[in-house]
């Protein structure tokens, strides 16, 4: 893990050892990653809250997971209380959920965060048959938020709190009352499900089975789940008391990186790219500013400017190439360009752009064979040029290397879909849980029910 941070040296130690502690509880709830080599994780703490909201544009949230094809960031700021802890060891959940094969359901995956972030240490002393010893203990789900426990407190449909794959309501508050929801719920079923009604049974083969939704497979449970739901605001909660042991990394000291001025203001601008991509096209434009010189950063300029403006995308792109023709973040950049110029588009003229591409992301791959983007991107070609069955191959290695990221995900979904594999519900499925981008997400949505309307899902 990397930490990127501006936040004081000892409460960025703090922060890390908190860290520590708390994966052990999530490892009790969590199974282990999936994968042998689980996607890297990079923390961005920002310690000032207006910092934060300009760069993400995020005004009623502190923190949020950012999947990326090269790994996945967690960028946190203060919340309304000034720290920072509570929202990283929330988003800390939705990365080891991540590490699964399975697409966990939005209610699954929020509902785990809240419960497990709100966990409360006691590392206390005790004394057995007098010998002073120190007991370390982890209590998990003892009490709900007081928003929960009061009737007024509005909760959402159960067929919606467990089926929509995504936020819809119109206001930040409700989200976070759908939020809340789902931690009730996600309580109900790890700390007292009622008896007779085995709901992790029905929740397991719904996880590995995604071919009906959960109202669907509860079938008559679902009205006794509902009811259930409800009394449980008022259920005197048992939870759950775990033993830990001091992590084996405790006094080995996390990477914590020192931001230059320079360094911050690209950190700032990655981070920002998807929420808030005018503000990181400023940045970028700084930073190319400052350093005329180096290609990479007119590159990532004209990148982020293909949402924003072709015109000013091809201005950088062409400054790049002036300065290095052979940057491998130049050709990944030349590529992209051409691909934005002809997307889905089978004229003559877009088929030499299409070459120009494939030429410039090869030439990545004969220097470095495992460049992941060149990759990734010579299998979207190869899609948009109506290759399927070759794209696959290409997709396929970049699902193997990043099974966490919804582009990943929607582009071999959309490379199945069309080859008529079952499998491509699965992986659309997952790019609308995962995607940040309201875009991606609904290119997915309508690939999914395409997709739904030539093979309808049982049940």
């Amino acid at each position: 893990m990397e930490l990127l941070t501006d936040l004081p040296p000892q409460q960025a130690q703090d922060l890390i050892v908190q860290l520590l502690w708390f994966d052990q509880v999530t490892q009790h709830f969590v199974p282990p990653a999936a994968n042998e080599d689980p996607p890297s994780l990079r923390l961005v703490v920002f310690s000032n809250q207006k910092v934060f909201r300009r760069v993400v544009k995020y005004k009623h949230f502190a923190a949020y997971t950012q999947p990326e094809i090269s790994g996945t960031t967690l960028v946190v700021g203060p919340d309304e209380e000034g720290g920072v802890v509570l929202s990283t060891l929330h988003e800390y959940v939705h990365y080891r959920l991540r590490t699964q094969t399975i697409a966990f359901p939005k209610w699954y995956d929020e509902g785990l965060a809240v419960l497990l972030s709100a966990v409360e240490f006691n590392f206390s002393p005790h004394q057995p048959d007098g010998e002073v010893q120190r007991q370390y203990i982890a209590r998990v789900g003892h009490r709900l938020p007081n928003l929960l426990v009061r009737d007024t407190t509005p909760m959402p449909p159960l067929n919606k709190l467990l089926d929509q794959g995504t936020l819809t309501w119109p206001t930040a508050g409700l989200a976070g009352y759908y939020k809340l929801s789902a931690h009730l719920l996600q309580h109900l079923l790890y700390a007292s499900p009622p008896d007779g009604v085995s709901y992790r049974t029905v929740l397991n083969d719904h996880l590995h089975n995604r071919t009906q939704s959960l109202t669907v497979m509860l079938g008559e449970h679902a009205e006794f789940l509902r009811k259930s739901l409800r009394r449980h605001r008022h259920n005197t909660l048992p939870g759950e008391t775990l033993m830990l042991t001091p992590p084996a990394q405790l006094h080995h000291a996390t990477r914590i990186d020192p931001l230059t001025p320079t360094h911050l203001l690209e950190l700032k601008a990655e981070v920002a790219q998807s929420p808030n991509p005018g503000y990181a096209a400023r940045l970028y434009r700084k930073l190319a500013g400052q350093h005329a010189d180096n290609p990479r950063y007119w590159a990532l300029l004209s990148r982020v400017n293909l949402d924003l403006s072709l015109p000013r995308a091809e201005q950088a792109l062409t400054r790049a190439i002036a300065l290095d023709p052979e940057h491998p973040d130049v050709l990944i950049s030349q590529a992209l360009a051409d691909i934005r110029r002809c997307p889905l588009d089978q004229s003559l003229s877009c088929l030499d752009q299409w070459r120009s591409a494939t030429i410039g992301l090869r030439k990545v791959l004969d220097h470095n064979p495992e460049h992941f983007q060149a990759i990734l991107w010579l299998g979207v070609i190869e899609l948009y040029a109506g290759r399927a069955g070759s794209a696959i191959n290409y997709l396929k290695i970049a699902h193997n290397r990043a099974p966490w990221s919804a582009l990943v995900n929607f582009h071999l979904g959309e490379c199945l879909r069309l080859l008529g594999n079952p499998r491509a519900r699965a992986h659309l499925e997952q790019a609308i849980w995962w995607a940040d981008d309201a875009h991606l997400r609904n290119l997915a949505e309508t690939a999914l029910a395409t997709f739904n309307h030539q093979h309808p899902p049982s049940g």
